[in-house]
């Protein structure tokens, strides 16, 4: 109960902050930055509350997946509350000027609610139906997940029912308020899919569009500004990512979230969620180069200046250069050669990781780093001869584990910056992939690598990736079946 006294309290005291600011809007008058610091301050106390009230409460699972999840606060999104799927680990930021209008049983509400829609996937059925990001589409999704998930809080986690201790908004797209729109009850407890159809049957008969439905109101009650529609930011903008990426971030998070809790409590978890987590938890282990393959697919084209071609927007000026696609596959490949990976380990992930880049057909570049506690040698491959030179070299090194010259190497740190022929484009991996392969025990914290995307492959189980943040995904080398022959 103190921590639910403790929300309460903040929770006042961040209403009475917002209900100055509003006033001050209403009069014209121009808000002042403290306030909004005020703000700032008050809700990240809210936040780790929150975080603390649903874990030792009846919502253990949901705290659990919250713990797994970063948050932030963000006066930009249009909505109260987001989930960014861009970061890792993903992100739940809160808009205060909308919490504030809320309860403090209906926020955590709408909390619970955007957890229910990340764990039901519905980042991953955004990144499927829509790629091409049409926001009409959109605004069916946003409709579509909001049925989706009400019905499962009010059917199954009873939420409503009296006894709970969060509710939900008045706003929000329930089944009674589709059946109010359309005349057209739909079913309660269904897929997403089920409601992505049902909403489109309905803007069928409306020139493709869906008629209006009650929904989230502008922060201050009233339509915002041009400039404020401008510059804010619209939810759930899940569109445009890889649906199989998301969705195995995700699975990471409900299984971290359900490993983390006790036969009892895992009793507690309401039917449907426990429906999900059984389907997430029993899918195959994608192995690292499925993994790696599909991370390369990502990587932007980026262009090159040509006179063999037009510009596009100015077709007659023949002065002008048009511009062709430059494929270029760049890896960063390091290599942790503390003696834990064998000579044969170490080609046989190299020969692996240069096959996936020139999978694609086009140009590729691998940079080899070989670092035990400082970087031995950094090597550039353009064939597969080069691979065979390497190691006819001999791996550098064998001495502790440190993983931060590496990522130090890959930023760009001065001291690597200073010795072009030692270090060859130090600094310049924006749009590369890196590939760390390790045993896994090194430092617990390393700084962010400036690289497009992240693998940590890993000698043994995963969990023995000694970093607290890996900036991308880990995966297993001895779940890789070609592997273990290398590797025993």
């Amino acid at each position: 109960m103190e921590s639910l006294d403790q929300l309460k309290e903040y929770y006042n005291q961040a209403t009475s902050i917002f209900k100055s600011i509003a006033a001050l809007r209403k009069k014209g008058e121009s808000i002042p930055d403290s306030s909004f610091e005020m703000l700032e301050s008050v809700f990240k106390e809210i936040m780790q509350i929150e975080e603390f009230f649903l874990i030792t409460g009846d919502n253990k699972f949901w705290g659990n997946v919250l713990i797994s999840i970063d948050r932030e606060v963000d006066f930009n999104i249009m909505g109260p509350v987001d989930i960014d799927i861009r970061t890792t680990p993903f992100t739940l930021k809160y808009n205060p000027l909308y919490c504030c209008q809320m309860s403090f049983s209906e926020f955590t509400g709408t909390i619970v609610n955007e957890l229910t829609k990340l764990v039901m996937g519905h980042p991953e059925d955004y990144a499927r139906i829509n790629n091409s990001r049409d926001e009409e589409t959109h605004r069916i999704l946003d409709v579509a997940s909001s049925l989706a998930s009400t019905t499962i809080l009010q059917k199954d986690m009873h939420i409503e029912d009296g006894k709970s201790k969060i509710r939900l908004t008045k706003d929000l797209f329930t089944v009674s308020g589709a059946a109010a729109a359309f005349n057209n009850r739909p079913n309660e407890m269904e897929s997403f899919d089920y409601y992505f159809k049902y909403l489109q049957n309905a803007a069928k008969g409306n020139n493709g569009q869906l008629p209006q439905m009650p929904g989230s109101q502008s922060a201050f009650g009233d339509e915002f500004s041009e400039e404020e529609k401008k510059n804010g930011k619209s939810t759930h903008a899940w569109e445009g990512k890889d649906p199989q990426d998301i969705k195995d971030k995700i699975r990471y998070i409900v299984r971290d979230a359900y490993n983390a809790m006790n036969a009892t409590d895992r009793g507690t978890i309401p039917g449907s969620i426990m429906e999900r987590i059984n389907f997430l938890l029993s899918r195959p282990e994608i192995n690292w180069r499925d993994y790696l393959r599909r991370l390369i697919g990502t990587i932007p084209v980026p262009y090159r200046k040509s006179r063999t071609r037009l510009n596009r927007r100015q077709p007659l000026r023949g002065d002008l250069c048009g511009r062709l696609p430059r494929y270029v596959i760049r890896v960063i490949a390091c290599l942790d050669t503390s003696g834990s990976m064998s000579d044969a380990a170490i080609q046989y992930c190299l020969s692996e990781t240069w096959h996936l880049a020139k999978e694609r057909g086009c140009e590729a570049e691998m940079y080899v780093v070989e670092c035990d506690c400082s970087i031995g040698r950094v090597s550039i491959i353009k064939n597969e001869h080069d691979i065979e030179l390497l190691m006819k070299k001999g791996i550098t090194g064998r001495g502790g584990t440190y993983f931060t010259p590496s990522i130090e190497y890959i930023n760009g740190a001065s001291q690597y910056k200073n010795k072009p022929k030692e270090f060859p484009n130090a600094g310049k991996f924006a749009d590369a992939i890196m590939v760390y392969f390790t045993d896994g025990y090194g430092e617990n914290e390393i700084p962010k690598p400036h690289t497009y995307k992240n693998l940590w492959v890993v000698l043994g189980d995963e969990s023995h990736l000694s970093l607290s943040q890996p900036y991308g995904e880990v995966k297993s080398l001895s779940k890789d079946k070609a592997a273990r022959e290398y590797i025993n």
